[in-house]
């Protein structure tokens, strides 16, 4: 009863450790079996949370330089666990011909399927990134007492979804689509991969699998990458497991031809040389209807977000939404930063007395939104010409997790859900995205999605010396 989760440095630490590879606290498992995606190498050690920030840092400016150009992605991740052979010829079924509907239905004739991330949103594919992950907390050692198992340690181990694309013109080929490159980076649990600890208290050992495809881009195609992931729990073998991933790039001007962004269209749409602004967004969260979650679609979303009381009521025919965070500031759009949020006590740990009650210790942890503002002008020569406004969010909150403190109160897991969009500025017109994650049992029941409607307008003239 001496080890006490170390709750508060973690979350403080949330954002950094966020910032590269998922990073459990163990050593990762080995590569794993990849089809259907280019082989890479092993994975690279964990470098420092200051490292990985700074480099993320510099990474982020110089992709960010590199040019604009605007898709709609559509990308959802499953997993299926079912024996090699089933595996093998599912692989090789044509599963990128099949449309969503079609491919869900050949995973599930397969094994074992559960839809287990879905985003729906648009960004420069000259960089673009989205992460979903979750710090989910793991009992070490369980103590059986009266009262049923109690989880006498806890670790926290960071798991979930980091989606990055990124894109270049061809040195020889200027007037051809750009090369865009999609890279999934999933680390987690699987089913019966958690058992009940052992003696030794040793940790379980999360999955970790990387699919990549590069290819130039085009819009309305789906591309479809698998990788495999064979791994024993605790020396007790369970069911391989394969991640499949689809996902298709749409043109995002429906009816207009998509094409590298010039300075003199931006200026006529955007913000100009007056660089403040009023500044709205709405995070909202819906316990979803199940059937729902693969067709909401958050250009049809948009249709309906005039206000953010319109994009609830049609949020509401989904399931069960409501209004987690609202932000209305005035703004710098060359460089701002607005934060939003606070502390949320949480109970970490349940502790038995001498007369056989429950005691539960409790831990602070952070919650909230944060929107980094950014403008640049792509440099001279470059793809994409011009002022673009990227518009990067972090929403973190507190879930329950599968893990039981005492019977009928579950651990709290933390969640961070980053993502950032990069368009030219332009009055009045919203803009929305969505993520969805279904991991734990109760959210495959009701699958829970994040929704972002945000949207930039100009200010009065007396406030416009923000």
């Amino acid at each position: 009863m001496n080890s006490l989760p170390r709750v508060g440095i973690l979350i403080v630490l949330l954002t950094t450790l966020f910032a590269g590879l998922p990073s459990p606290a163990q050593t990762p498992p080995p590569p794993p079996v990849r089809r259907g995606a280019r082989a890479t190498n092993a994975i690279i050690p964990t470098p420092t949370a200051m490292e990985r920030q700074l480099r993320a840092s510099r990474e982020l400016q110089a992709r960010r330089s590199s040019g604009l150009l605007t898709a709609h992605l559509h990308a959802t991740i499953y997993e299926v666990q079912a024996d090699a052979d089933r595996l093998k010829a599912l692989e090789t079924n044509n599963l990128a011909e099949k449309a969503d509907a079609a491919l869900a239905s050949a995973l599930q004739a397969t094994g074992k399927t559960r839809g287990i991330y879905h985003f729906d949103q648009p960004l420069n594919v000259f960089y673009g990134r989205i992460l979903l992950g979750n710090q989910d907390p793991i009992a070490t050692r369980i103590n059986v007492t009266t009262n049923g198992p109690l989880p006498d340690r806890i670790s926290y181990l960071n798991t979930g979804a980091i989606l990055q694309v990124s894109a270049n013109i061809p040195t020889n080929e200027p007037n051809h689509n750009p090369i865009v490159t999609f890279n999934l980076q999933l680390t987690g649990f699987a089913p019966g991969d958690i058992s009940p600890p052992g003696p030794s208290g040793d940790l379980p050992m999360p999955r970790a699998v990387t699919l990549e495809n590069a290819a130039p881009l085009d819009f309305g195609h789906a591309t479809t990458l698998t990788a495999e992931s064979l791994q024993n729990v605790r020396g007790k073998g369970v069911a391989p497991t394969l991640y499949v991933v689809r996902y298709i790039f749409d043109n995002p001007s429906a009816g207009q031809t998509n094409k590298v962004t010039t300075t003199n269209e931006v200026a006529e749409t955007s913000v100009g040389t007056n660089a403040t602004a009023r500044f709205q967004a709405t995070v909202y969260e819906l316990d979803a209807i199940p059937l729902r979650v693969d067709t909401l679609n958050a250009t049809t979303l948009a249709a309906h977000a005039d206000t953010e009381e319109d994009l609830l009521m049609a949020l509401n025919e989904n399931g069960n939404a409501r209004v987690v965070q609202h932000v209305d500031k005035p703004i710098n759009t060359r460089f701002d930063k607005i934060q939003i949020g606070g502390n949320e006590m949480v109970p970490t740990r349940a502790i038995l007395t001498g007369d056989g009650q429950i005691r539960f210790g409790r831990q602070a942890m952070r919650t909230g939104v944060t929107v980094d503002f950014t403008s640049q002008t792509i440099p001279a020569g470059k793809p994409g010409e011009g002022p673009a406004e990227t518009t990067a969010f972090q929403f973190s909150c507190i879930v329950p997790s599968e893990l039981d403190l005492a019977p009928g109160v579950p651990a709290s897991a933390p969640r961070t859900w980053t993502t950032e969009d990069t368009a030219p500025l332009r009055w009045n017109q919203p803009r929305v995205f969505l993520a969805a994650r279904s991991l734990y049992a109760r959210e495959q029941q009701t699958p829970v999605v994040y929704i972002v409607r945000y949207v930039f307008s100009p200010l009065p003239p007396n406030n416009a010396g923000h």
